[in-house]
């Protein structure tokens, strides 16, 4: 079944992502003020729905381990390869449009292999493409998935819970020196495990009115109130943001299934592209900031407002762009390809 509030929630979720990081060109125009802190979580609800949507694809049909890898990398890899790509050509021939990146092969290798490694520019955990610290966590759990899937389907979600659980609690345990292992042992990995468990929990129940709209409430309520309440109480970002994340990806399919959503043709777009803006969006935002400094604008309320509103509506066109010209068609030749090879690979299972 497709869920038209996980896919809504995606462009929420893409939309907040876009809406916190506007705050650093923002800041670059002289904006002294700050953005509202939870819109971070938008991060963390795409965790969530990962870890339903990855569960919920294997629930009603047999799936093999390497079949599996092979959907999630053609699904996420290529454009994020690309963007990759481009950014890298563009450290190497014009450096000059790209402060916050340096060439350095060791850091351009990590990117390409999902794996966490100190950026040359500022020594934190990000690959070329920033936003593409969060697939090496969605990498880390489509391994850990694709493990469960040579067990029995009544062992899965225990040995999906056993894995997402042993590496944040390794973590806490050990306490490790090296980034990386830091970066590999967080609890934010429980942000899949909450989703996986929504998705066993839920699709197979009715749905509630009530239930869903508490939830859906009482989430964004504990999301809108995290930057207050992490003033005064130091809690993990999985307890601050993952679980009103959760309560909020629950009440919206508890709601769901007794209220027909209405197939609305933005948000349906904005959800189709989620992906392509999450991943285009940092570029679109450098290169309007850069453009914005270079016009007599000034920075006065009404100049940074303006550019607000631009700089959204340049990054959801872009990702748009990007979406219906390049990954749209790309992914729909690789699923024929697929589908073409399919036949061939299982002549040659068979033998």
């Amino acid at each position: 079944m497709n869920y038209r509030s996980i896919h809504y929630l995606r462009a929420v979720a893409a939309l907040m992502v876009v809406f916190c990081h506007i705050e650093i060109p923002l800041a670059r125009l002289g904006y002294q003020g700050s953005l509202p802190g939870f819109l971070e979580g938008g991060v963390d609800i795409f965790f969530v729905i990962s870890g339903f949507v990855i569960f919920l694809s294997i629930q009603s049909k047999s799936v093999g381990v390497f079949e599996f890898y092979k959907r999630r990398i053609l699904r996420i890899v290529p454009l994020y390869w690309m963007i990759t790509t481009f950014l890298v050509l563009v450290a190497a021939f014009a450096p000059q449009f790209l402060k916050s990146v340096r060439f350095d092969t060791l850091h351009i290798a990590a990117s390409y292999a999902f794996l966490p490694y100190p950026s040359p520019a500022d020594g934190l955990l990000y690959p070329i493409l920033v936003p593409g610290w969060t697939l090496n966590y969605e990498m880390l759990f489509y391994a850990a998935f694709g493990l469960s899937l040579l067990l029995a389907p009544r062992w899965r979600i225990a040995a999906i819970g056993c894995m997402l659980i042993s590496l944040p609690l390794l973590g806490l345990l050990f306490r490790p020196a090296s980034p990386a292992l830091v970066f590999l042992t967080s609890t934010i990995l429980l942000e899949f495990l909450f989703g996986v468990l929504i998705a066993w929990a839920l699709c197979n129940r009715s749905g509630s009115r009530i239930g869903g709209t508490g939830l859906l409430l009482f989430g964004m309520l504990l999301f809108v109130a995290a930057p207050v309440i992490a003033q005064h109480v130091p809690l993990q970002r999985f307890v601050l943001l993952g679980i009103p994340a959760a309560m909020i990806v629950s009440g919206a399919l508890l709601l769901e299934k007794v209220v027909a959503l209405p197939a609305w043709r933005l948000p349906s777009l904005l959800g189709d592209s989620s992906y392509s803006l999450y991943l285009t969006h940092g570029i679109v935002l450098s290169a309007i900031g850069q453009l914005w400094l270079r016009l007599p604008f000034g920075n006065g309320g009404f100049s940074l407002a303006a550019f607000s509103i631009l700089a959204l509506l340049a990054c959801v066109l872009g990702g748009v762009l990007v979406y219906r010209l390049i990954d749209e068609p790309l992914q729909k030749r690789l699923r024929a390809g697929a589908k073409t090879n399919r036949p061939i690979e299982q002549a040659i299972a068979a033998r």
